[in-house]
């Protein structure tokens, strides 16, 4: 995140755009968004399924009303059954039927005022005497005489007491039909066959019962209907489409009806929650900008007035600036509080200061000691190796030339180490360089080791004298450097073990790369970043640090460098380059220590 400056006072007051406004304002937007969130999921996962289950209840609410509209016309017709079938003139009639009492009892207009569409007369041997139906011509309505299907005959005969009930099928229109045995009005007398009245199912019967439940209401084919379902239900803008099967007699789907209703209701239910959630949110925001602002001019304005006084108060000089102190309440305890905390800073800080003092004394004086015990460390292992000459000179004296050539090299090296930690402090530069074959370096500092280190079951693997590495350097600091991986190489074997030195070509051409591996315990993984560090050693009872980090710079000054292998997974590996050939062999190995993963 980009940072800001913000400057005051004397000192400059570091702070992150992110401040303490910022973050009391994210905090409510965040419980703000969460709020919103919960009350949406409130909102969809309960009040919607809730308003939808409304919806759904009012719709079946709908239908039902329909259909007890369709019972109570079915009702009237049945009442008008009664009355007739309780018609004395009609009792007598049956038996003697004749075309006078037809054309007066059951002309087109009785039809019509009693909105009737069939009328049957059928005596007790269940033969018609009268069976008409008012059929819808081109030309208006006209009578035709015709007998109902024969199912709905049989549905009407199967009962003993004729009274039958229901809608059935027929030609034209569905049909509400009741049926009622015809008898006195008193009741007297045996019945004399049965009545049957029937009220065609047509839309402008439809449209009444729509009237009546107060929507609107189509007949439609029961082929539009889906035969699976009791109530289907369409959702469409502002109004709510219902469509449902009215079964007959049978129990059969005889018609389809489609009812509109107005979604109204429901739609202002969601507008207003809408709306509610848009007026929190305004709210919500409104509250953000108060708060931000009573913060900022409340609490963050004397806050930052208490950090630039405390960045400008001089802490540790005499006579400090302490933060003013405004008002009486917690930003000013906390300013007082400020105000104690400088006053023993600034004791601590004159104590700190007078303590560096000294400590820094006794640094100088332990520096001074880590260089001396360095400088003996350095010069320790060719007195060592002299030491260990003259020995064998008063104890084999025929091999003083070879001895004496010995001593001579040792000698020299001590000369060296004293121009090398010049080096090291940078009282000299001067490298001494010349061709030479590095084998025959390599193999002498073998041998110097041997001897500064006679006791000990160790091996050091050279290579052969006959292979030729011609190298142009300082074959004396050169030689320091392999004296002090192998010291290092035996001092982590105990002097137990044996270290292997190869010397081949590297893959970078005119580069040589010696490995010098050994048996012990390698370097532990916190180590190996110090390892060429002045004044770092594992070994603190035998060096003081300066071995590794001479080495490093003795190879860089001659163009090569050092490092240890860290793939090799047991003992350590140190790999060596310098420019040179190798005369007579073509190895271009990327690195010979074993172990590579």
């Amino acid at each position: 995140m980009p940072r800001q400056i913000i400057t005051g006072g004397r000192n400059n007051v570091q702070m992150p755009v992110r401040s303490l406004k910022g973050k009391v304002t994210r905090l409510v937007g965040i419980l703000t968004l969460l709020f919103l969130i919960a009350y949406l999921a409130i909102f969809y996962l309960y009040h919607q399924p809730k308003l939808l289950e409304q919806e759904e209840m009012f719709a079946r609410k709908t239908v039902m009303q329909v259909q007890g509209v369709l019972d109570r016309t079915l009702h009237d017709l049945v009442s008008l059954n009664e009355d007739w079938s309780n018609w004395d003139a009609m009792y007598r009639a049956v038996n003697d039927w004749t075309p006078q009492f037809e054309a007066e009892a059951f002309p087109q207009e009785v039809f019509e005022s009693l909105n009737i569409d069939y009328v049957g007369v059928f005596n007790e041997a269940h033969d018609p005497v009268f069976s008409v139906y008012l059929v819808q011509a081109p030309d208006g309505p006209v009578l035709v005489k015709q007998v109902p299907h024969k199912q709905t005959l049989n549905a009407l005969f199967q009962r003993d007491d004729h009274l039958v009930t229901g809608m059935f099928p027929s030609e034209g229109s569905p049909l509400f039909i009741s049926s009622q045995p015809i008898v006195r009005s008193d009741g007297s007398g045996p019945e004399r066959g049965f009545l049957v009245m029937g009220r065609g199912i047509r839309q402008p019967l439809i449209d009444a019962i729509g009237e009546t439940v107060r929507e609107r209401v189509w007949l439609i084919p029961v082929e539009e209907i889906d035969p699976e379902k009791t109530l289907t239900i369409h959702r469409t803008g502002l109004e709510l489409v219902l469509e449902f099967p009215v079964q007959d007699y049978f129990h059969r789907n005889l018609f389809g009806l489609r009812v509109v209703l107005e979604r109204s209701l429901f739609e202002v239910l969601y507008h207003s929650t809408l709306v509610s959630m848009g007026l929190l949110l305004v709210a919500v925001l409104t509250l953000i900008i108060v708060l931000s602002t009573g913060v900022e001019s409340i609490v963050l304005r004397r806050i930052m007035e208490t950090a630039e006084a405390v960045s400008g108060a001089n802490v540790g000089k005499l006579g400090f600036n302490p933060v003013p102190e405004k008002g009486n309440d917690e930003i000013t305890l906390l300013q007082r509080s400020f105000n104690r905390l400088l006053a023993r800073i600034d004791r601590e800080e004159q104590l700190r200061r007078s303590m560096e003092e000294e400590i820094r004394e006794i640094e100088r004086l332990a520096t001074a000691g880590r260089v001396t015990g360095n400088i003996l460390h350095e010069i320790n292992n060719p007195i060592r190796v002299i030491k260990n000459c003259l020995f064998a000179i008063e104890q084999q004296p025929e091999k003083l030339p070879e001895t004496l050539h010995l001593l001579r090299s040792e000698v020299r090296q001590l000369g060296n180490l004293t121009n090398q930690l010049l080096d090291f402090t940078g009282g000299r530069d001067n490298l001494e360089m010349e061709t030479m074959n590095l084998v025959s370096v390599i193999r002498e500092t073998v041998l110097s080791i041997s001897t500064a280190f006679p006791e000990g079951e160790y091996s050091i693997v050279a290579p052969e004298s006959g292979l030729q590495a011609i190298v142009f350097g300082d074959a004396d600091r050169l030689k320091q450097v392999f004296f002090n991986i192998l010291k290092n190489g035996l001092e982590a074997m105990a002097f137990s073990g044996r270290i292997m030195i190869d010397i081949a070509q590297d893959t970078e051409p005119g580069m040589l790369a010696i490995t010098i591996r050994d048996e012990g315990p390698g370097v532990e993984s916190d180590a190996i970043p110090h390892l060429f560090e002045p004044f770092y050693t594992r070994h603190k009872e035998s060096g003081v640090g300066l071995g590794l980090s001479i080495s490093y710079d003795i190879m860089k000054r001659h163009g090569g460098d050092i490092r240890l292998d860290e793939t090799v997974r047991s003992g350590a590996c140190f790999r060596i380059r310098i420019p040179g050939e190798l005369e007579g062999d073509s190895v271009e190995d990327e690195s010979m220590c074993p172990g590579r993963r």
